[in-house]
């Protein structure tokens, strides 16, 4: 029987689990169960005893019974049972008056058992339970450690970390969220956060708290401080229950002003980049290690007359006159790191070929990995005609002077003549108007080199051709 009057066992089945105050009444109605029931509130206390009482019934039988109960608690963790045996007296005296020495000595060891079974049972409980407070001690020191630790590295940290309930209201900061904010921190936690911020502050950090509640996942936010100007990072993470439901957000807001300085000084650098590289007259383009066009200057439309959306995200190899060349030159270009003054013909838009000279550089990045090319070109067509020019009228000159049967010497402008032998000498010169396009010469040879003609010192006339 358990400490609330319920039999736990018994040997009629339909008395388990019923109250032992009631369950005889419902039996026999006819008698009285004071004296047992006096005798189940005493087990009930935890006593221990012997006693006398009058029950309806016995092994089948249904007829007054004087019978004989022995009783003992049973301690099980907090909770006190009650065991009980009961026999007819007749029958007890009997067995007092008849039993023999050794089944005395067999329900001797009858209870022994039952008191060793119920002595093991006790202390197996006993032992779980100190087992089981143990490892909650431990587990309470683990966690107060660990609560220790964070609360360390959350007072140690350069960032503002604060939590906040859905209706924003302040849970806990760190000590440097409350520098920044200023009055004491008994005056601010579980005060609004209104209360230290504009209405316009307000309406966002509880726009985003919404956010976390509703979705359960952490977001971002760059936010500017109206009370000092500052820019910070905001990331606002949910705080869950064992159930798994939000009870708190947490705010961890990191100062970026540096950052944010230093992407200003970046954009405006690369702004004062793009200008020089656009307002170069020079074609600047970039491409990466696939030979895909990335970037594309103003004076790279005016060379190729392809505006930059036409061009970034094409191959270069369109543009050459030969295809096959960009693969070359990119080749030339891993292997050497750059290549400069590279003559090559490209295409317009409208498919004029037009001559360039073209400097190229691998790019790297941090890492000194290839990510891709930069190529310098500008037009040199009009150089390239003007060479061809001059060829041609080299070669005209050539012809000319291979018909002369007249001697031809190669005059420097330090009026030093060269033999065909490829001896030199030093000249005077003096000259005489003879025609509109003809002029007299008169060389005299400054030295006695001159006699390898075979010719004494003397005076020599020629008619010379100039081509401008």
């Amino acid at each position: 029987m358990n400490e609330e009057g319920v039999f736990l066992a018994h040997y009629k089945a339909d008395f388990v689990g019923h109250n032992a105050f009631n369950a005889r009444e419902v039996k026999n109605p006819m008698l009285s169960y004071e004296t047992i029931n006096n005798i189940q509130r005493r087990m009930m206390a935890g006593e221990e005893g012997t006693d006398r009482y009058v029950s309806g019934w016995h092994r089948g039988k249904t007829e007054k019974v004087e019978k004989f109960i022995a009783y003992a608690p049973v301690r099980i963790g907090d909770h006190i049972w009650s065991v009980a045996m009961c026999a007819p007296i007749e029958g007890v005296e009997w067995i007092i008056a008849t039993t023999h020495p050794r089944e005395l000595f067999i329900l001797c060891y009858i209870l022994l058992v039952l008191i060793a079974g119920g002595s093991f049972f006790v202390i197996s409980e006993r032992r779980k339970k100190s087992i089981l407070e143990h490892e909650v001690r431990r587990q309470t020191k683990e966690l107060r450690e660990s609560e220790e630790e964070s609360r360390s590295l959350v007072e140690s940290t350069e960032d503002s970390v604060y939590l906040v309930d859905q209706t924003c209201r302040y849970l806990f900061m760190n000590e440097k969220h409350l520098s920044r904010l200023g009055p004491p921190k008994d005056k601010i936690i579980g005060g609004a956060y209104s209360e230290l911020h504009s209405e316009e502050e307000t309406k966002e950090l509880a726009e985003m708290v919404n956010q976390v509640f509703d979705t359960g996942n952490s977001v971002q936010q760059e936010h500017r401080s109206r009370r000092d100007g500052r820019y910070f990072l905001r990331t606002l993470s949910p705080i869950k229950d064992p159930e798994g439901r939000i009870t708190a957000v947490t705010v961890v807001s990191k100062d970026i002003t540096g950052l944010k300085s230093t992407e200003v000084e970046l954009i405006e650098t690369k702004e004062y980049l793009d200008n020089i590289i656009n307002s170069s007259a020079d074609a600047i383009t970039i491409e990466d290690m696939k030979g895909i066009v990335r970037d594309w200057n103003m004076g790279a439309e005016s060379l190729m007359d392809y505006r930059a959306d036409e061009a970034i995200g094409t191959s270069v190899r369109k543009f050459f006159a030969e295809p096959e060349e960009a693969d070359k030159m990119m080749g030339r270009v891993q292997k050497e790191s750059e290549i400069r003054n590279y003559r090559t013909i490209v295409l317009r838009k409208d498919e004029k070929p037009i001559h360039i000279c073209m400097s190229s550089a691998l790019l790297k990045n941090n890492d000194g990995v290839p990510i891709g090319t930069v190529r310098v070109s500008r037009d040199i067509t009009k150089e390239v005609e003007l060479e061809e020019k001059i060829r041609e009228e080299r070669d005209n000159l050539n012809t000319i002077f291979g018909t002369m049967t007249d001697g031809v010497y190669l005059v420097s402008n330090s009026f030093k003549h060269a033999f065909p032998d490829g001896r030199e000498g030093v000249i005077t010169i003096a000259i005489h108007p003879i025609a509109e396009n003809e002029i007299e010469l008169i060389v005299s040879s400054a030295t006695r080199k001159f006699r390898a003609l075979r010719e004494p010192v003397r005076t020599c006339s020629f008619t010379c051709f100039f081509s401008i």
